[in-house]
This record gives structure tokens, sequence and C-alpha cells, in this order.
């Protein structure tokens, strides 16, 4: 008799326990290619489409094979993403009208871009197929679709498929809007240019440098409205950047004779290649190098901080890797010069 009255109870516990397991939940997302993946110490598994997992609540170790490991503690009943490569671009859908009529809208609406490294909560009311979208939805409900997809990729849907993107303050939708463009054409190939400026959105710290340091790079003009630029090296202007711990200077460089356009020419050569990464090294001549020593030693402007980067002299900048992104105002019409900088180097001649 005794067996027969916990017999219940002891089933009720068990499939509260599954209940619990299943609905605590780590979500894996690719930003591209297949990645291996293991979960615990288990053989790997090959990820590509969203994927699930009903694992519990304790702590949990992710790896991705030649990535990092990370590890993430679960309460019950949560459900957590874990971006799978550093800096992942995740995209929201908003699939209320395309998915469950109601008008005249066939296409998901973009909600809002995010960029993550560490394991974040999946927004209320967001899921990761549509599978797993409800069967119906009331008046007035929202619902949501969470997407991986790579950074440009994000991009081109943010400004293309959305028409812009909604933001407290109209100037930061064109700041965006101009790196994405930009952005766009530096990734269509994996080269420092394009990671500098995938970075941006990252919204990671940038510190400014305790003692002076000297950056040297390419800017590219992106008009307003613009949805296709050519990187072309011959046809971007140099750009100096010095900073400081109070702040910096930025100046754009034009030759005023045959000899000094000759070595902008050659230096702008020995960015590009830095930036395609075609080269470790940036080679600076001689007297280039010493007017930079120069505008290093000069008095800073102040430069004022702004969210994760700073602003100095109208521009904004903000530091991705060993790289500082600027993006300041077209002296002539409405877009921005966008500019990626190395840190420069003198070698022999």
């Amino acid at each position: 008799m005794l067996l027969a009255l916990l017999l219940p109870s002891l089933l009720g516990c068990g499939m509260m326990e599954a209940q619990t397991k299943d609905g605590t939940r780590v979500y894996l997302m690719t930003a591209g290619e297949p990645l291996a993946v293991s979960i615990n110490g288990d053989e790997d598994k090959r990820l590509g489409d969203p994927v699930a997992l009903g694992l519990g609540p304790g702590t949990h170790s992710i790896a991705v094979r030649d990535g990092a490991q990370v590890s993430v503690t679960l309460e019950p009943f949560d459900r957590i993403v874990v971006p799978l490569v550093p800096n992942q671009c995740f995209i929201s859908l908003n699939v209320s009208l395309s998915n469950y009529g109601g008008g005249d809208q066939k296409v998901p609406k973009i909600q809002g871009r995010m960029q993550r490294s560490a394991p974040f909560a999946m927004p209320k009311d967001h899921y990761v197929s549509d599978a797993a979208l409800p069967d119906s939805i009331t008046s007035g409900q929202q619902v949501f679709l969470l997407r991986s997809t790579p950074c440009h990729v994000a991009d081109d849907l943010e400004y293309g498929l959305n028409g812009q993107v909604s933001r407290e303050d109209g100037s930061r939708d064109a700041v965006a809007s101009s790196v994405a463009v930009v952005r766009r054409a530096a990734c269509k190939e994996k080269t420092e240019w394009c990671a500098a400026l995938e970075g941006w959105s990252a919204l990671e710290e940038s510190p400014l440098p305790a003692a002076p340091q000297g950056f040297i790079g390419l800017s590219v003009a992106a008009a307003a409205g613009a949805k296709e630029i050519e990187l072309d090296p011959k046809e971007m202007p140099l750009s100096v950047l010095t900073l400081s711990a109070d702040g910096g200077a930025l100046t754009g460089l034009l030759g005023s004779n045959p000899k000094e356009e000759g070595q902008l020419a050659l230096t702008a050569q020995s960015v590009a290649k830095v930036l395609n990464k075609e080269s470790e090294l940036l080679s600076v001549g001689a007297e280039l190098d010493g007017y930079l020593q120069e505008r290093a030693k000069a008095g800073a402007t102040k430069a004022t901080a702004q969210g994760a980067g700073w602003m100095l002299e109208g521009a904004e900048l903000r530091k991705v890797g060993a790289y500082w992104v600027s993006v300041e105002p077209l002296p002539e019409g409405e877009g921005h010069f966008v500019s990626v900088h190395s840190p420069y180097m003198l070698l022999p001649n």
C-alpha cells in the first residue's frame, strides 16, 4: 500500500525534473558555416541550423573546435543564447504580421540588431525557428524570431529590408548606416579592414592609450543613402590619428607636390596591404614618419566619452583590436568619412 501511495508522487517528481530540464535551455546558432561543438565534453556535433538544448539547471561547458570554451550556469527555466564566435551578430525579426496575417506585410520586419560575445538571455517573446512559433497569437501580441547571420548580412537586412534602424537619435542612425555600407564592401573578403568595421557595433570599451600613440589609415567616403561603394586604395585619402590619455588629433593627409604625393601613395599601398592581410608591417617613409612623430607630440584636443567610444574634433572613435575606427561628417554634402587606422612602424629604407 505504501508503494502504491508513493508511486504517483515519485512519477510526478520525475515528470517535473524532465520538464525543468527541457525548459532550461541553451540556444546555439552559427554565424555562417557549420561549427563543430562539444557539449559537456561529449563528442563534437556539427551545428548548422539553430539548436535548442534542454540541459537542465547547473553549470555546462560548450567548446567550439579550434575556438573558445564557454561555461554557462543555468537556473531553472533559463533560456540562454550562447554566442559561438566573438562579436557574433544576431537580428530580431518581428513576424507578427508576416506570419499571422493582419495586413499586406509579407516580409518580417527587422526589429533590431545586436552583437554579443558573452551568453545572454533569450529576449522575451523570441523563438529560434518557425516550428517553435505558437500556432496563433492574440490581437496585439508580438512574436519574434532570433537569427544569427554574418555581420555584413545583418547590415544588409537592417538597412535594406527595413529601410532604416529605429534609434533614439537620427544622427546615430546616419553614422551606423555609413559604417554599414563601408563594412559591406570591406567584408566581401575576410580582412583586417572587415574585422575592424564588424567590431564597430560590438560596443566594447575603447580606452585611450596612457602614452602618446600614432595611427595611420585609409578613409572611405560614404554618401548618405549609398547602398554600394567600391574600395580602391588609390582613391582613398590617408588619415592620421594621434591619441594620448587626454585626447588627440585626427588629420587628413594631402600632398602639396609630386614628391609628397608619391610618398603618400606608397604609404596608402602599405596600409592597404596591412588591412587586406597581405602584410603585417606598415611601411612609412622617413619624412612622413617625422611628421607623424611631431604630430604625436603636439597639443591634443580633448576627447569626450560617448557610449563605448569617444568624440574627437567632430569625429566618433572606437577601438577594435589593434585598430581605431573613426567616422566623421563629410565636409560637403550628407554622409561620412569612415576610416580604419593601423599602428604604424618605420621600416629601414
